[in-house]
């Protein structure tokens, strides 16, 4: 038997670890890209995830036999049902999430943990006991071995797109002066990661201008497609699309390398390339400025990278509270930098920086002018998340876990969806900064009046409850590719709305015409320029708000007819800005302390938890400062049976560098609402390095 019980222990490994860790990784080729994996990096990693476990086992099993030869076949069966239990635990855990941690009542009423652990263990022991007894069961086992060869096989077949082929060599870059006709101008190309065109539109579909000025300036400057929309829902088929001009080619996403924007002009341009998750630039053009790595350096970080998502996505969350978050990013899960540590709820503390804005800024340190023109592009990782920002530039929190998503769905209550797309919005405002910064920059440098300017994002997202973050949704399919594209050309002083459809494969052609280039024929995609596809909107005559925008109006405003309106929303946002002692029964609080005069942090996220669960259900809960309500929400379960809550509260009500925070249940409707203290002691989320004092 001992052959066969090794081939055992190596296809329940394959079920128990190898499969769910590959299905994950599978399914973000974007992971792959981030870490500019090749074909041997891939294989490496592969023989890793699939022998490692099982290799480990077979080892431990061998020298215990040697040891202690009388219990070889209680150690044999231990394994066995330990791999089965594990095997059996990621179902577990989904029923949980589905039918536990947000579905009230059962979230209040049930402990989920011991009977997940009682039903997950005792599966395996009746595993071990049906393997050691029942000659079919071990047959079942055997006729299960073919899954060795599948799931790998399967894996390189889904993540083959983010590989280079074999063999591939990316389009030549054209030679000085092919294609011109005439001076080449300075080209500007930014792509925003996450930016929804509905998130930045008013009550007439405009770019709304109060709230988003600088967006609304560009559109005004220059041309703006509010038809445009991106080629697909995910960076890795969308951006590649921007810059190849040639539309995927199947369900599993565009090659990895080919012609591109950058081989067509190679001859004519210098490069400013900060590229941060696909390969679209070719390492022949843009290798030094993406960076280069050894294979040791890349199969480390791949490995310690893979561990940690592995681990997030196999154990169950009470055991999950000390690994790195990895919600927003595709690499370096395991921070460097000691001021990136996560605090008690999971937050990286308020003094770090980010490194996307960093980035940002250093690439606009590279907007100079020389004596060859160049192509700056840079593809921002805002306003993905994680949201952190306000539009003043000031940062509350880092990478905190996304509440109320369970695999990219929204599972939660509807108040998280609302609060998700409230901290979204100002981000899209922070971003909105960014790119204000960007147009001074080029001002100072004198590049934007000769420059060609292209603006635009990969993909949007979905707030509606119950529905996909990044697919597109059923209430609105559309909006989730709906994308902001801005062109500014050369010497160009005023432009307008464009009306007619704007594709991601359009996107190349209209850069290489207006920076005078021909257009190769091959390329499907036509110039998105008046005069040719398009013609420029008259007042009014923009395309009718979808169900997206409309929503968002309703729940937020505009920045003309709502100014506060992405903190007074919600059946009780009346309620931002009056004072508690109109509703107040008791008092309590924390006393909030930060450094006021770092003017880059603000404590704004007010998050933390009520000890217990409520037996009338989830209560409403308003958050006050100084004695001013200026939050409103909901409760939400916790983990264990803690209830959960999370709000924003202006800056404005944090100036002083100290301040008295008071979380309160709220009650009633109307004039006859009351407020009152929580029945369980509150507990706040650690979001500042200077400290805080319970009173409660």
């Amino acid at each position: 038997m001992g052959r066969r019980l090794v081939l055992h222990i190596w296809t329940l490994s394959a079920f128990a670890f190898t499969q769910p860790v590959l299905d994950l990784l599978g399914r973000q080729p974007d992971f792959f890209l981030a870490h500019r994996t090749r074909l041997p990096d891939a294989v490496i990693l592969l023989t890793f995830l699939c022998g490692a476990l099982p290799a480990a086992l077979t080892l431990l099993r061998s020298v215990w036999g040697r040891v202690f030869p009388g219990t070889r076949r209680a150690a044999d069966l231990l394994i066995i049902g330990g791999l089965a239990a594990a095997a059996i635990m990621p179902f577990g855990m989904a029923l949980r999430r589905q039918y536990g941690l947000y579905v009230y009542p059962l979230a209040l009423a049930v402990q989920w943990w011991p009977i997940f652990w009682v039903t997950v263990l005792g599966s395996g022991a009746g595993a071990a006991a049906l393997y050691a007894r029942r000659p079919a069961a071990r047959a079942f086992v055997t006729a299960l071995s073919p899954a060795l060869l599948v799931f790998p096989a399967l894996f390189l077949w889904r993540i083959a797109p983010a590989l280079p082929a074999a063999g591939q060599q990316a389009f030549p870059a054209a030679p000085a002066g092919s294609g011109r006709a005439g001076p080449p101008p300075p080209i500007v190309f930014v792509v925003f990661d996450g930016l929804s065109l509905s998130a930045m539109q008013d009550e007439r579909a405009r770019i709304d201008p109060v709230r988003y000025p600088n967006f609304a300036a560009l559109a005004e400057t220059g041309f703006w497609f509010p038809e445009a929309k991106s080629a697909a829902a995910r960076t890795i088929d969308s951006v590649p699309v921007l810059l190849s001009g040639m539309a995927p080619p199947g369900p599993r996403g565009p090659p990895s390398s080919g012609r591109s924007l950058f081989t067509l002009i190679a001859g004519d341009y210098d490069f400013n390339v900060r590229e941060l998750v696909t390969r679209a630039c070719p390492e022949s053009l843009c290798g030094i400025i993406t960076g280069r790595s050894s294979l040791a350096e890349r199969i480390g970080l791949l490995l310690e990278d893979s561990a940690v998502a592995a681990l997030q996505h196999l154990l169950p969350e009470e055991l999950t509270g000390d690994l790195p978050d990895i919600s927003g990013r595709w690499k370096g899960f395991i921070p460097r930098d000691p001021c990136a540590r996560k605090g008690a709820f999971g937050g990286r503390r308020s003094s770090c920086a980010d490194e996307r804005v960093d980035e940002f800024r250093s690439f606009l340190s590279g907007l100079v002018a020389g004596d060859r023109p160049m192509v700056h592009f840079m593809h921002v990782y805002l306003p993905h998340r994680p949201a952190s920002y306000l539009p003043s530039g000031r940062h509350y929190r880092f990478e905190e876990p996304l509440l109320g998503v369970e695999e990219d769905r929204w599972t939660g209550p509807e108040e998280l969806a609302l609060l998700a797309q409230q901290r979204y919005l100002l981000q899209v405002g922070f971003t909105d900064r960014l790119l204000g910064e960007l147009t001074s920059r080029l001002r100072e440098t004198g590049l934007f009046d000769a420059a060609l300017v292209v603006v635009t994002s990969d993909h949007g997202f979905n707030f509606w409850p119950g529905g996909p973050a990044r697919e597109p949704a059923p209430a609105d399919p559309e909006d989730v590719r709906r994308v902001p594209l801005l062109v500014k050309l050369p010497g160009q002083s005023r432009g307008g709305a464009v009306l007619g459809e704007a594709r991601g494969i359009d996107v190349l052609p209209t850069i290489l015409a207006a920076a005078g280039r021909i257009v190769p024929a091959e390329l499907p995609g036509r110039a998105l320029l008046p005069g040719g596809r398009g013609t420029a909107a008259a007042a009014g005559e923009l395309p009718a708000p979808g169900p997206a925008l409309r929503r968002k109006l309703r729940l937020f405003g505009t920045g003309a007819l709502r100014p506060d309106g992405l903190f007074r929303f919600g059946p009780d946002g009346d309620l931002v800005g009056r004072p508690v002692s109109a509703y107040q029964s008791g008092s309590g609080g924390v006393e909030l302390r930060w450094d006021a005069a770092d003017a880059s942090f603000v404590p704004a996220y007010v998050r933390g938890t009520i000890a217990g669960r409520p037996a009338g259900g989830l209560p409403r809960l308003a958050v006050a400062v100084d004695g001013t309500i200026w939050a409103v929400g909901r409760a939400f379960p916790w983990k264990g049976r803690e209830t959960g809550f999370a709000v924003l509260v202006p800056e404005s009500a944090l100036r002083t560098g100290v301040a008295r925070v008071e979380v309160f249940e709220l009650s009633g409707a109307g004039d006859g609402r009351r407020l009152r203290l929580p029945g369980g002691s509150v507990k706040l989320a650690e979001e500042t390095p200077v400290g805080r004092r319970l009173i409660y």
